[in-house]
């Protein structure tokens, strides 16, 4: 017997939101991935800037419909 009754609607997982915090150590943890991989990457943060700069030299941004996509740039 099927658990699930014809038609019923799938629930969508709600998100549970994260602290600023908890973001920036995400994404600390993600370059540091980028960095054991072998990517070169290059952060600046200085009184003269707004806030952080990430390079990643052989990286590029592309824009989809569906959000930011990042990739290999080809050489």
């Amino acid at each position: 017997m099927n658990a699930t009754k014809q038609g019923a609607t799938k629930r969508r997982r709600k998100e549970t939101p994260i602290t600023p915090a908890q973001a920036l150590d995400m994404l600390q943890s993600a370059l540091r991935y980028c960095q054991q991989s072998g990517l070169s990457v290059e952060c600046k943060s200085d009184e003269d800037l707004a806030g952080l700069v990430i390079y990643l030299p052989t990286a590029k941004a592309e824009t989809t419909p569906a959000g930011l996509r990042f990739a290999l740039a080809e050489s």
